[in-house]
């Protein structure tokens, strides 16, 4: 699945989390940095 990013944060335990939808639907929300595969693209703090 396709997951159109945002944004990022970096936790206080050094994790990414990052803020985006699944590509094709309106519904936003947090992502691990763990489960998102970089494509393309650059990427903004939040």
């Amino acid at each position: 699945m396709k997951f159109s990013m945002r944004c990022y944060v970096t936790h206080h335990d050094g994790n990414l989390w990052i803020h985006g939808r699944p590509a094709g639907s309106e519904i936003k929300g947090w992502e691990s940095g763990d489960n998102v595969s970089w494509v393309a693209g650059s990427l903004s703090h939040c």
